[in-house]
């Protein structure tokens, strides 16, 4: 086997605190929402920086890593439901269908 035969391997997100897989695709983000939150964090970053420290800046940095944190443990406790479900029965499809708002996910 050659190395362009092997299969490629998942990467890991690469959102700050993101621990989901990203695919096998050329996305390094396993979710549009961790793309956009990576973003406003740079975004928060250099802002803080050009400025400097202060209040604001400070404040700034703070909401936008609570907000990344938010979603880290949104995405975790989506997890634990995910593995209940799973644990009653839903198949990766219903899970799917399900939160797509599908009325029949099964």
């Amino acid at each position: 086997m050659t190395t362009t035969d092997r299969p490629q391997r998942k990467r890991t997100c690469i959102s700050e605190g993101c621990r989901r897989r990203s695919g096998v695709s050329k996305h390094e983000y396993c979710c549009y929402t961790c793309m956009v939150l990576d973003e406003e964090m740079n975004r928060a970053r250099r802002v803080c920086e050009a400025i400097g420290p202060s209040t604001d800046t400070t404040e700034l940095w703070l909401t936008v890593v609570e907000l990344n944190d938010l979603w880290t443990k949104y995405q975790q406790q989506d997890k634990k439901l995910f593995d209940v479900a799973e644990s009653v029965g839903f198949t990766d499809k219903q899970w799917a269908a399900l939160k797509r708002g599908a009325r029949d996910p099964a």
